[in-house]
C-alpha cells in the first residue's frame, strides 16, 4: 500500500472541502487592501490640492488679531512685527527689490509651527474675519490645552478621568445600526469639556462608504464649534463595521496627532473588538494604549439584591 504524506492540518482541507471562515477571511483581506490601495490614492491627491489652495490663501491679519488653540489665546504680536502686520513681509522679486506681500497661511503656519508641532502633524490653520480670529484647528484630528507649556502642548492627557463607558456603547449602537442598514462605516468625536469637567459626543457631517468614512464639516465650521465652549477634542472613533479593528494605510497616514485614535470592529459580534492608540509626533510612530486606562469599565459594580455571602472561597 502505497503511503501518502498529507500535508493537511485541518479537517476541510484533508477532505477536500472549502471551509467558510477561511472564504470569508480571504474577502475581507481583500476589500482591506483594495480599501488600503483606493484611500492612499485619494489622500495624496487631496494632499496636493490642499497644500496648493493653503500656499496662495491670505489671512488679514492685524495688531488685534487673536489666534486661538482651543481654549489658548495667543497674541499674534508674538510672531509677527508691527511693521508686517501693517505692511506685510518683505520678499525679493524677480529684479531683485523688495516688495511688500499679505501675510499668507503659510506666513501663519511657520511662525507658528515651532511652538505649536501639532501644525506639522497635519492641523490647519482657519482665519475667522468677522471675529478677526486665527483658529488652529484639527479637522477629525485635534485637542488643545489652556497652558503655554511645552509638556502640555502636546499631550493627549486632557483629564484624568476616563470616558464614559456609555458614550461608547452610544458609539457601538450607531456603528450597529448603519453596519446592519448600509453596511458602512461610521466616524464620531469625543470632546471633553472643561468647565464641567465633562465628556460628550458628536457626530460631523461625513459620507460613509462600506470601506471608508470621510468627515466633510469644513475647517471653518470645526473652528466656529471649537469656539462655541471650552471644548478639547480627546478622540475621534470610527467603525470598521464587520471587519476587524486594523489601522488601515489610510488610518495610519490620518491619524497622525496626539490625540486618541480609536477603532470597532467586527460589530457582528455579541461583544464588538476594539482598539485604541495615540500617535508621537516626536518619534513619529503610533502608540497601542490599554483600554482600561482610557474607558470606564462597566462592569464594577454588583446588585445589592444577590446575596454572595453564600459563595464558599476555597484558596
Amino acid at each position: 500500500m502505497t503511503t501518502n504524506n498529507l500535508q493537511q492540518t485541518d479537517i476541510f482541507s484533508l477532505f477536500d472541502i472549502e471551509d467558510p471562515y477561511a472564504i470569508k477571511k480571504k474577502k475581507e483581506e481583500e476589500e482591506r487592501m483594495k480599501k488600503q490601495a483606493e484611500l492612499a490614492k485619494q489622500l495624496e491627491e487631496s494632499k496636493n490640492n490642499s497644500t496648493a489652495k493653503a500656499a496662495a490663501e491670505t489671512f488679514e491679519v492685524n495688531s488685534d488679531t487673536i489666534i486661538y488653540f482651543y481654549t489658548e489665546q495667543i497674541d499674534i504680536n508674538d510672531y509677527f512685527s508691527t511693521e508686517e502686520l501693517e505692511m506685510g513681509i518683505p520678499r525679493k522679486n524677480k529684479e531683485k527689490e523688495v516688495e511688500y506681500k499679505p501675510i499668507t497661511k503659510a506666513d501663519v503656519k511657520k511662525r507658528l509651527k515651532k511652538d505649536l508641532p501639532v501644525l506639522e502633524a497635519g492641523a490647519e490653520l482657519v482665519y475667522i474675519k468677522k471675529k478677526n480670529i486665527v483658529s488652529v484647528i484639527l479637522q477629525a484630528k485635534k485637542k488643545g490645552n489652556n497652558s503655554r507649556k511645552e509638556s502640555d502642548k502636546d499631550s493627549f492627557a486632557v483629564s484624568k478621568r476616563r470616558i464614559p463607558f456609555s458614550l461608547l456603547k452610544d458609539f457601538i449602537a450607531i456603528s450597529k445600526r448603519f453596519s446592519d442598514e448600509y453596511g458602512t462605516e461610521v466616524h464620531a468625536d469625543i470632546f471633553y469639556d472643561r468647565d464641567t469637567d465633562s465628556f460628550f459626543m458628536d457626530i460631523p457631517k461625513q459620507q460613509a462608504h462600506p470601506l471608508w468614512v470621510e468627515v466633510t464639516e469644513t475647517a471653518i465650521e470645526a473652528a466656529e464649534k471649537a469656539l462655541e465652549g471650552s471644548y478639547i477634542k480627546c478622540m475621534e472613533i470610527h467603525s470598521h463595521h464587520t471587519m476587524p479593528p486594523i489601522p488601515s494605510l489610510q488610518d495610519n497616514a490620518s491619524e497622525r496627532a496626539p490625540i486618541l485614535y480609536a477603532i470597532v470592529g467586527r460589530i457582528d459580534k455579541f461583544f464588538p473588538e476594539l482598539t485604541v492608540r495615540t500617535f508621537d509626533i516626536y518619534s513619529g510612530r503610533h502608540i497601542n494604549l490599554d483600554l482600561w486606562s482610557i474607558f470606564e469599565y462597566p462592569f464594577t459594580e454588583v446588585n445589592s439584591n444577590y446575596d454572595l455571602s453564600v459563595v464558599e472561597v476555597i484558596k
